[in-house]
């Protein structure tokens, strides 16, 4: 009788060749999948890394303005505490003009605080300009630039100066125009003071008190007022608000106006309550009220238009 033991075997031995290069296949195929998933994966995440870093850099920024918002604002109140205490000079027209101004000079903590506030000046010519000076001795050539003043349409302009040391001895503030030839010596004189001979260093001297006088006045006792600037004026004309309150002005007008205290055009009645421009339309200006006093206000740039804030404890 014939057998197929000598068939059988080789068979067997094809049929797990075959097996064992199939599974070799499949673990080639399997490995490849995993591999995608893995770059897949990383891809993935580096996004979302990438995401959350931009996230955080937009986060810091946005705070980064926002402090720096706050600390210009508080630059700027500081600025107007010290100037409502300085002392000041009315500024002579030496052309022959209309113009009128005054000179502010005070010494603050080490600093020397300066600012020229100027009304009715002519348009210059070209690429001249408005630049104000402190002088101590023009024969000298004693003199140092206190920058550029920004003339608004209408003449009027507002040139402020920091700087470290005392310079309460330069005792001449001047305002001339420059023909933008690179000079750096004052040129045309167009408006002029001298503060006093008699004033020591020491009267330059400014000495603030705590803002609240003592008081302590937290967001819960605090509130906010809107008063709207139109063609006639302010709305409400009259306001009766506490201290520690903020007043918003906004121009609902098609032409610019300046809100500022009385009286005109020095706005020192309510030291510091001043826009320092004229508003276009929709924007606002907001001051907040930390003395007990009445604060009769004006438009700087139509003063028939008044009003007035009482700020009561």
């Amino acid at each position: 009788m014939k057998t197929n033991k000598g068939i059988a075997f080789p068979v067997i031995l094809v049929i797990l060749a075959l097996l064992g290069v199939g599974g070799g296949v499949g673990y080639t195929q399997i490995k490849k999948i995993a591999e995608k998933r893995r770059v897949k994966f990383e891809e993935e995440q580096k996004i979302v890394k990438e995401k959350e870093m931009k996230e955080a850099g937009e986060r810091a920024e946005k705070e980064k303005m926002e402090m720096e918002k706050k600390r210009a604002f508080e630059e700027k109140e500081l600025r107007e505490r010290i100037f409502a205490k300085a002392q000041v000079v009315d500024l002579k027209d030496m052309v022959r003009g209309k113009s009128t101004g005054k000179a502010w000079l005070a010494l603050y903590e080490g600093k020397t605080y300066h600012r020229i506030k100027s009304a009715g000046l002519s348009k210059l010519e070209g690429t001249s300009f408005y630049e104000g000076w402190l002088i101590k001795d023009a024969k000298k050539d004693d003199f140092f630039s206190t920058g550029k003043m920004e003339l608004q349409e209408n003449g009027d302009g507002i040139l402020e100066f920091v700087t470290e040391g005392d310079k309460t001895f330069y005792r001449t503030a001047v305002l001339t125009s420059e023909p933008n030839d690179g000079n750096p010596k004052p040129d045309k004189h167009i408006q002029e003071g001298v503060f006093s001979s008699k004033l020591k260093n020491s009267d330059f001297v400014v000495v603030l008190k705590e803002i609240t006088e003592g008081k302590d006045i937290g967001p819960s006792s605090a509130s906010t007022k809107n008063i709207e600037i139109t063609s006639s004026g302010f709305s409400p004309a009259t306001l009766d608000i506490k201290v520690g309150d903020t007043v918003i002005f906004t121009n609902r007008d098609s032409v610019q106006h300046w809100p500022a205290s009385e009286v005109h055009p020095s706005h020192l009645l309510c030291a510091g309550f001043d826009s320092l421009k004229g508003l276009n339309k929709g924007e606002t200006y907001n001051f907040t009220f930390k003395e007990a006093k009445e604060c009769p206000m004006h438009d700087h740039l139509n003063p028939s238009l008044k009003g007035k804030i009482k700020v009561m404890q």
